[in-house]
């Protein structure tokens, strides 16, 4: 899950991280008595920027539920299969495999619902096309993938208390 020392390690590894910046926000946080969380979350936009990780996508999959349902739906090769399908080149898009099948998720368990109670029944490759908008619809400011997983990860930790 979120854990700070993992993070602050990874940050010292990472070329082109601002190191100084990272020491001077985990420093600020200590100052401040600021929750874990929202360091976590500065010093982890300040490394990764905008792009959540593999396993942050994993993490945020897993996750994800709508009533009895919950957690992976597609593997990265279905998702793959299904970017194939729709001309999606990885290489020119602003976002990974990894970002794309978790974007298929959430627009899944966002929608999914609604949808089959309207009587729509969608393949995995309509899913694919409203993930692939979820990052290129002309209000996206880039970081709309980690703003949902800090979401998710503030909500869980609320619920834990």
């Amino acid at each position: 899950m979120l854990d700070i020392e993992v993070l602050a390690e990874d940050a010292m590894r990472e070329d082109g991280v601002d190191r100084k910046k990272v020491m001077a926000i985990l420093a600020k946080g200590l100052r401040n008595k600021m929750p874990e969380i929202d360091v976590y979350e500065e010093v982890y936009r300040e490394v990764y920027g905008d792009e959540l990780t593999p396993e942050k996508c994993d993490e945020l999959i897993a996750c994800l539920h709508q009533g009895e349902e919950h957690g992976a739906k597609w593997s990265l090769g279905d998702t793959n299969g299904v970017a194939s399908k729709l001309d999606i080149r990885f290489d020119e898009a602003p976002f990974t495999p990894e970002m794309f099948r978790t974007a298929i998720h959430i627009q899944y368990y966002d929608c999914a619902c609604p949808l089959k109670k309207s009587g729509k029944d969608m393949s995995a490759t309509d899913w694919g096309r409203m993930a692939d908008f979820y990052f290129t619809a002309d209000d996206e400011d880039g970081s709309r993938l980690v703003d949902y997983y800090f979401q998710k990860m503030r909500n869980k930790i609320k619920k834990v208390m």
